[in-house]
């Protein structure tokens, strides 16, 4: 009989790389073809879109290219060479007054179509080589920029009142879109740095965080249980 195909709708969990989830659903499934629609950082939670088998996997580029909306918190005052919370410290900055209202402006300003810088420790590839490779030996690295559209970026907890503060936002973004880049790229604009201390992917596309399964509770009993299929946008 055929291999069933279809889609597996996983919540990351923390401290995992994507590839080692792809891995552990290889050796659950017993199928060989199985691929991830898009990268999440290993501090990160939330949805991993999991393709299997033949058919699923022919669609990943699709499912790539769909919106995506994430739940971050931001760490204002504080900036590490990773640009979140795993990273070394490299500057701290004061916190200007008034950083509620400069951050509403900012965020704003920061909607649209624009060119992103991406993060010098990420996966894109300079002389064949993954960057953040490079960046941990210490090599000169250039960063990369792509146009990248923010569709909305919300306030989901207003910035809280220690020395350096936490502020937890809502996005929606294209395909290519560094978390890290948008807080690093938020708190220059209020005058100060920044850094993404927690991540949360929410959806991508018509796969929600609310209908994802604990990578955990899939078995080589259920896991035919789980699959989905992709409902196009």
């Amino acid at each position: 009989m055929p291999c069933p195909s279809g889609f597996l709708c996983i919540d990351k969990p923390y401290g995992w790389t994507s590839f080692q989830v792809v891995n552990r659903l290889r050796y659950v499934t017993g199928v060989k073809r199985v691929g991830h629609a898009g990268t999440l950082d290993p501090f990160a939670t939330g949805v991993l879109v999991v393709a299997v088998g033949r058919e699923a996997t022919k669609q990943i580029d699709v499912i790539q290219s769909w919106p995506k909306t994430y739940w971050f918190t931001m760490l204002l005052g504080v900036q590490t060479d990773t640009l979140d919370i795993e990273g070394v410290v490299t500057q701290t900055h004061s916190i200007p007054p008034h950083i509620g209202n400069q951050l509403a402006d900012a965020m704003v300003q920061l909607c649209g179509t624009h060119a992103q810088e991406a993060p010098v420790f990420c996966a894109k590839k300079q002389d064949g080589r993954p960057m953040y490779e490079m960046a941990r030996q210490g090599l000169e690295v250039t960063p990369k920029t792509a146009m990248v559209t923010i569709h909305s970026l919300d306030l989901v907890s207003p910035p809280t009142d220690a020395p350096f503060p936490q502020v937890r936002l809502a996005m929606t973004c294209s395909k290519g879109t560094y978390v890290r880049s948008v807080a690093r790229d938020l708190a220059h604009r209020c005058g100060t740095v920044g850094m993404v201390s927690q991540l949360i992917r929410m959806s991508v596309g018509s796969f929600e965080r609310s209908k994802s399964v604990d990578l955990a509770s899939i078995t080589s009993d259920n896991w035919t249980h789980y699959l989905g299929q992709a409902e196009v946008l």
